[in-house]
């Protein structure tokens, strides 16, 4: 219901700006000027400040319809349906004829009708249709007057006479977002509340588009899939005048539920870009808007061009994919396949009130994301954003209501999160809320190996009963707030992970460019996984990528290779294949993705982080990276694969391991030298070696990197020279005196002339 408030307080300001009661010259200076700064305050949701402001011009003037108003928007931004009403009664007590009071009226009336019994609820529903026919009967272009009243009989279930009027809201302002958006739920709701039968018999009697479509829809829901892709091909072909874009949609729920991936995310793509309008944008935010957080709420709203909300979907999914280097977006599909089963589970679009609400006293505060779904009850909406929790508890018995609780264990990115849902005693249905703490014994008992705070709560003093329910709230508020500004990828169960070792290094590049390498090994399939791959038909053995975003998820570059049988002559001579991608981009900061995933065995690898691209162009003296090598040698002549720089072949080591019997091969570059009056640049380059932790048969010896008498470290210092401003280094280190463990190593460069420095480190292994 928020998304009407702030709809009809946008409404209510431009009935103001025009109203001719408006325009007469004010009695009172103070009191207009009261009501524009209420006006103001009201605009940035300062709702306790704008009631203060238009109560005081109400003192200055009593009968100031315009501060009147403006309290009624006050009360409906709280979604105070009876109090607003009270204000609007008085604006029509000065005008009668006042349309933007009998509008709200209307509205105030059917919203207050919701929780009430039968008979009281039928008696503002039969007031709430006075007044919109009122309205109707003098302005039937007034607002969404029309769409409002649809809402009224979609609430009593008269579902076909609400969608009748929607169509009759369109014909009138067919521009009008709101009301085609909301005719596409009237659509739904009918589909969700009714008979697949006899949904579809109705919907065939119609001559429209949408109606189409939503058989298509109904087919899809019964499981006759064959018989809704005919539908929506149909459509497609046609050039329908409506939005391609929830048909497209539609199409990838068919093909995700068919387990069609590639298919389902090209017509999910094809609705993002092929936004046209507002309107393209609203209904593909339907199928989004269950995981974005608060912020993207914002961004969404704000945003006002097709490239913004093109923009605003490819980020939405992109920043929430774990393998973004991958062709298929594997959070896209796990998020279809969340909506498929919460439209299959979870739907409940009834009346959600005080009454039948478990938390009567609001323990739990909802973000404004909460408030956008109005499709599922509360189990969907977590389901949607965590997918399946790692544990559930169900307590049984005739005497209790209906509960169950979700565990998820913490993650990297979140915390420990326990979701409690029961359907009230004063609700019905699949009415599940979420509720702030459980303190029936027999729940505790089920939950108590939860945490320490329900077996307190189960066994402790009943003094402590109170502060220990109030540690449950605080735990279920935290939960809350956790869940909602967050939401978790699951893989599938049969996805394995996969060991695959990458490292970035960054190097100067012409046009002001910085060169990114990054050096991988990528494990290679046993002989049984070729087996599998031959038995598959499999040519392609392993795909493999890296792709750079900006900060804002916009794809900058991006490299994608495969594994194919001919590479492999001997499986088991290398468990791994050691490989480099090689590009050039503009120092920045980015999000970057490496992947890899077994095409027999479904393993998949890889990692997303975001990384800054140093610059090597300002003329500062600079180093570039240090690389790890398995071997430097001279290049020959005609080599030019991607390991070679500057006449060296580099053989990179991914995984920074190294044996101690064998040299551990260094590669930097130094940028920016200071050439002195001959031409050349002396400097001083400091290895230094520093154990970090120990590897000891026994307890491991860890040592701190930061200060402290026993770190174990090896220092050595070279003299150099170079001829040019630039300088390539390398070096073999011979470690074999220091012991197995991590090591940090850091090298130093110092100019002996200009005094300047520049430093770098790099970890690595020594076993």
């Amino acid at each position: 219901m928020q998304k009407l408030v702030f709809t009809f307080i946008a409404a209510a300001f431009i009935f103001l700006a025009i109203s001719p009661a408006q325009s007469a010259s004010p009695v009172d200076s103070t009191a207009w000027r009261l009501v524009a700064q209420g006006r103001a305050l009201l605009a940035e949701n300062k709702l306790k400040e704008a009631e203060q402001s238009f109560k005081k011009a109400l003192k200055k003037d009593r009968e100031l319809t315009a501060a009147m108003v403006g309290l009624g928007q006050v009360y409906l931004a709280k979604n105070d349906w009876g109090e607003a009403n009270d204000w609007y009664e008085k604006v029509l007590k000065y005008e009668p004829e006042n349309l933007d009071a009998l509008y709200h009226r209307a509205i105030c009336y059917r919203e207050c009708g919701v929780p009430k019994a039968l008979i009281m609820r039928k008696f503002d529903w039969d007031n709430a249709a006075k007044y919109f026919k009122r309205v109707l009967a003098r302005d039937s272009s007034f607002y969404d007057t029309l769409f409002q009243y649809a809402q009224l009989l979609r609430y009593k279930k008269d579902y076909t006479d609400a969608i009748a009027m929607g169509h009759d809201q369109i014909r009138l302002k067919p521009d009008d977002v709101g009301s085609q958006r909301g005719l596409f739920r009237l659509y739904h709701h009918y589909l969700d509340n009714t008979g697949t039968n006899e949904v579809i018999a109705w919907l065939q009697r119609k001559n429209s588009e949408q109606a189409r479509y939503f058989i298509g829809e109904a087919y899809r829901r019964d499981g006759k899939l064959p018989n809704a892709d005919s539908v929506f091909r149909q459509l497609l072909a046609g050039a329908p005048g409506v939005s391609l874009a929830p048909i497209q949609l539609a199409v990838a729920r068919l093909y995700y539920e068919q387990k069609q991936t590639k298919d389902a995310e090209k017509a999910f793509w094809q609705a993002v870009d092929g936004i046209r309008n507002r309107l393209d944008a609203e209904l593909i935010f339907e199928d989004a808007k269950y995981i974005v957080t608060e912020a993207e709420l914002q961004q969404f709203r704000q945003a006002t061009s097709v490239r913004e909300y093109t923009d605003f979907f490819h980020r939405v999914f992109m920043l929430r994919d774990p393998t973004p280097a991958a062709d298929n977006n594997v959070r896209l599909a796990e998020h279809y396949r969340r909506l498929l089963h919460a439209e299959r589970y979870y739907v409940f679009d009834g009346f959600r009130t005080w009454f039948n609400n478990p938390d009567k006293l609001h323990h739990q505060k909802f973000p404004p994301t909460f408030y956008l779904n109005d499709r599922f009850n509360d189990k969907g909406l977590i389901y949607i954003r965590h997918g399946e929790p790692d544990e559930r508890a169900v307590t049984a018995g005739q005497a209790l209501v209906s509960n169950e609780s979700w565990r998820y264990q913490p993650t990297i990115a979140s915390r420990e999160m326990i979701f409690h849902f029961v359907v009230d005693e004063h609700a019905v249905g699949n009415n599940w809320r979420l509720t702030p703490f459980i303190n029936d014994p027999q729940f505790l008992e089920d939950r108590i190996t939860w945490g320490t705070s329900y077996e307190r709560l189960l066994r402790g003093n009943p003094l402590e009963q109170m502060a220990l329910e109030d540690d449950l709230a605080q735990q279920s508020r935290e939960a809350v707030d956790t869940g909602f500004r967050t939401d978790r990828h699951s893989w599938d169960k049969k996805v394995q992970p996969l060991n695959a070792f990458a490292y970035p290094a960054f190097f100067k590049a012409p046009e002001g460019k910085s060169y990114f390498d990054l050096y991988y090994a990528l494990p290679l399939p046993s002989s049984d996984d070729l087996a599998k791959a031959g038995a598959m038909g499999a040519n392609v053995l392993a795909e493999h990528g890296v792709v750079l975003h900006d900060l804002q998820w916009n794809r900058v570059h991006r490299l994608h290779d495969q594994i194919t049988k001919r590479e492999i002559a001997d499986p088991n001579q290398t468990p791994f294949l050691v490989g480099q991608y090689h590009f050039a981009v503009k120092p920045d900061s980015y999000h970057v993705a490496f992947f890899v995933q077994q095409t027999a065995t479904k393993r998949v690898g890889g990692w997303k982080k975001e990384m800054r691209v140093p610059q090597f162009n300002d003329g500062q003296l600079a180093m570039s990276s240090i690389v790890l090598a398995s071997s430097i040698e001279p290049a020959a002549d005609n080599d030019a694969d991607l390991f070679v720089r500057h006449g060296l072949r580099l053989l990179p080591n991914p995984y920074k391991r190294f044996p101690r019997a064998k040299p551990v091969y260094v590669y930097f570059e130094v940028y920016n030298l200071t050439p002195d009056a001959e031409g050349k640049s002396a400097f001083v380059v400091e290895y230094t070696t520093l154990l970090r932790k120990e590897k000891k048969s026994g307890a491991k010896k860890v040592f701190s990197i930061f200060g402290g008498s026993s770190k174990p470290s090896t220092t050595l210092v070279l003299a150099r020279e170079a001829n040019e401003a630039t300088s390539v280094e390398y070096l073999a280190l011979d470690l074999a005196r220091a012991g197995s463990g991590d090591f940090r190593l850091s090298i130093k460069v110092k100019e002996k002339n200009s005094g300047k420095q520049s430093e770098g480190f790099i970890d690595l292994t020594l076993f």
